[in-house]
C-alpha cells in the first residue's frame, strides 16, 4: 500500500525530521535534535488530523518558498495539503489548494509532470465503503440493448449519485463493484491545484487515444519516476483485485499514454505497492510490484484467493494477465520489461506492502526491503468455507462478520529483506555489448536474490 511514513527537515535545521501517518489514532511529527534524539512536536505543528484516517503522506516545497510542505492522504476525506512557514509549524490550505473531496484516499505522490517547475500532486483513490462489507446487499438486473445491466442496488436505482458508475456485470456474470478514479491536480506554482481530465486528451490508451471514461479502479499505491530516460516523470499505479495497474509514459508536456500491450507482460494481482531502481547496474530503471503469497510451503496449501483465475482464449497474446505473487519488471533497455520475480527469488514474501529498494550491505546493488503483517490470515481457505457455509445457511449480519473475522487464524509475518547479490557476466555478455532478452536467460547475469533476513 502507501508509505505511512515520510522523513524531510521541516524546520530547517539541517537535520532530518520524521512524520507518521495515524490510521487509528492521530499523526506524529518528531523533530530531530541530533545524537538520534527526537522530540514529538505534532501538536505544534498542526499536524495531527484528529479523527482522520490518514494513509499516506509526502513531503514536498508546493508554493516554491524553500520550505517542505506536506500532503496527507485520508480514507473518508480525501487529501489534506499543509503548507509550513519554514520552522515546522504547518496551516491546513486544503480548501485554497482546491483538492478538498471526500473519496477514500489511499497513496499519493509529488512530481513536475508538465515541466513548469513547481511539484504536480498525483492521489491515488480506492473506496471508503464498499458492498463487501455488506453481505446482505441485493442486486436487480435488466437488460438494456441486449446486455445486462444492475438496475437496482437494495432497491434502490443504480443510477441514484452515490450508486452511478460503480457496479458492471463480468462475462461471468458476476456483479463486479469498482473503485474510485484516481486524480492528477496540475500546480500554478503557488499550491493551488486544477484537476486533470481524465477524458479531455490529457490520458491517451495504448492506441494513442483519448480516454472515454474515467479509470474506476481500487488504487493501493502510485510511484511516479522516468523509466524510459526521456527526462520526463512517468506515473505507475497499483491496483488491488479485479482493477489492472495503470502505467502511464508522460510525453514530456504532461499528457500520459498507456504503455505498450506488449511491454509489461504480466503484473500482480493484488498489487500492494511498487519500487523503482537499476537492479543491476545496466543503467535503465527497473521495479517490483509485491503481492501477497505465502512463503511457507503450508500457506501455500491454506490459502487462497478470493479472486477467480481468467480463463484467456488460446492464441491471445497482448493482454496483460495478473498473477498472485510478487512480480519483478527487468527492464530491457527499450521501455519494455522481462518479468523475472521466480528467476530473481522474490515471488513470495507473504501479506506484504509497498517494498523498499535500498543497498542495505553497501556492495553496491540495491537490496529489497518488504515490510509485512496483516492482522488475520484472510485467505486461510478452511475459514472461508466456513464462512461460505455460514451464508448459505442463514442471512449474515454485521455482529457475524465481526465474530467470523476474529474466528480467522493470525497472521503476524516478520518483514522480510531480500540480499541482492548482483551480477556475474558471460564472456558473451562483456564481449557482446546490449544483448536482447533471450541471451541474459542463457547467460548468468544474475545471481538468485537471497532472503538473508527477518526483520521488525
Amino acid at each position: 500500500m502507501a508509505p505511512g511514513w515520510r522523513r524531510g527537515d521541516v524546520d530547517g535545521d539541517g537535520w532530518c525530521d520524521l512524520f507518521f501517518a495515524g490510521l487509528d489514532g492521530p499523526n506524529a511529527l518528531y523533530r530531530n535534535l541530533g545524537g538520534w534524539e527526537f522530540a514529538d512536536i505534532t501538536a505544534a505543528a498542526g499536524v495531527a488530523c484528529p479523527g482522520l484516517d490518514c494513509m499516506a503522506a509526502v513531503f514536498g516545497d508546493l508554493d516554491g518558498d524553500g520550505h517542505l510542505d506536506l500532503a496527507v492522504n485520508t480514507l473518508g476525506d480525501g487529501p489534506h495539503v499543509f503548507r509550513n512557514d519554514g520552522a515546522g509549524r504547518f496551516t491546513d490550505v486544503t480548501d485554497a489548494a482546491g483538492v478538498r473531496a471526500r473519496t477514500g484516499g489511499m497513496s499519493l505522490a509529488l512530481a513536475d509532470v508538465d515541466g513548469d517547475g513547481d511539484l504536480d500532486l498525483y492521489v491515488v483513490n480506492y473506496r471508503t465503503t464498499t458492498v463487501m462489507d455488506q453481505p446482505r446487499t441485493t442486486f436487480s438486473i435488466q437488460m438494456v440493448d441486449g446486455q445486462p445491466l444492475v438496475a437496482f442496488v437494495n432497491q434502490e436505482p443504480a443510477t441514484a449519485p452515490h450508486l452511478t458508475n460503480r457496479f458492471v456485470i463480468a462475462p461471468s456474470g458476476e456483479v463486479l463493484e469498482l473503485g474510485e478514479p484516481d486524480v492528477l491536480y496540475l500546480n500554478d506554482g503557488q499550491a493551488r491545484f486544477t484537476p486533470v481530465s481524465w477524458t479531455g486528451g490529457g490520458f491517451l490508451d495504448e492506441d494513442g487515444q483519448p480516454l472515454s471514461e474515467p479509470p474506476r479502479d481500487w488504487g493501493l499505491s502510485v510511484q511516479i519516476r522516468d523509466v524510459n530516460g526521456d527526462g520526463a516523470p512517468d506515473i505507475y499505479v497499483c491496483n488491488d483485485l479485479f482493477s489492472p495497474d495503470r502505467f502511464w509514459i508522460n510525453d514530456g508536456r504532461g499528457r500520459f499514454r498507456a504503455i505498450g500491450r506488449l511491454a509489461v507482460r504480466t503484473t500482480s494481482t493484488f498489487s500492494m505497492g511498487v519500487d523503482f531502481g537499476d537492479l543491476n547496474r545496466d543503467g535503465h530503471v527497473d521495479f517490483m510490484i509485491v503481492d501477497m503469497l505465502g512463503t511457507s510451503h503450508k500457506d501455500r496449501h491454506t490459502q487462497v484467493s478470493t479472486q477467480k483465475p481468467v480463463a484467456w482464449p488460446i492464441g491471445l497474446i497482448d493482454n496483460r494477465p495478473q498473477v498472485w505473487r510478487n512480480t519483478l519488471h527487468l527492464n530491457r533497455g527499450d521501455t519494455t520489461f522481462a518479468e523475472i520475480g521466480y528467476y530473481a527469488g522474490v515471488e513470495a514474501s507473504n501479506w506484504s506492502w509497498t517494498p523498499l529498494f535500498l543497498d542495505v550491505d553497501l556492495d553496491g546493488f540495491e537490496d529489497v526491503l518488504v515490510p509485512n503483517g496483516q492482522m488475520r490470515d484472510f485467505q486461510n481457505v478452511d475459514m472461508q468455507h466456513r464462512v461460505d457455509a455460514e451464508r448459505a445457511a442463514r442471512p449474515i449480519t454485521q455482529a457475524d462478520i465481526i465474530r467470523l473475522v476474529g474466528m480467522f487464524p493470525d497472521f503476524s509475518t516478520p518483514s522480510l529483506l531480500f540480499r541482492n547479490r548482483g551480477m556475474r557476466p558471460s564472456k558473451r555478455c562483456r564481449a557482446g555489448g546490449d544483448l536482447p532478452m533471450s541471451a541474459f536467460r542463457r547467460a548468468p547475469r544474475w545471481r538468485t536474490w537471497t532472503r538473508t533476513a527477518t526483520w521488525t
